[in-house]
């Protein structure tokens, strides 16, 4: 995605506090995590946003 991406942020809930293995790496402008990944794991990532809707919004365009 690069430094920057497209989300979908419709937040009702967000991440207060990471647990230690996990570490933020994207954020809302208004400052809530978007997305986590988990450090000494080849690939692990959490996200907070909706890309199955982000998916059905760019189809329709």
């Amino acid at each position: 995605m690069g430094p920057h991406g497209i989300v979908n942020s419709m937040h009702h809930q967000a991440v207060k506090d990471l647990a230690p293995s996990l570490r933020a790496v994207a954020w809302a402008p208004d400052g809530i995590v978007e997305a986590v990944e988990v450090e000494k794991h080849p690939f692990a990532l959490g996200i907070q946003w909706h890309p199955e809707e982000l998916a059905r919004a760019m189809t329709r365009a």
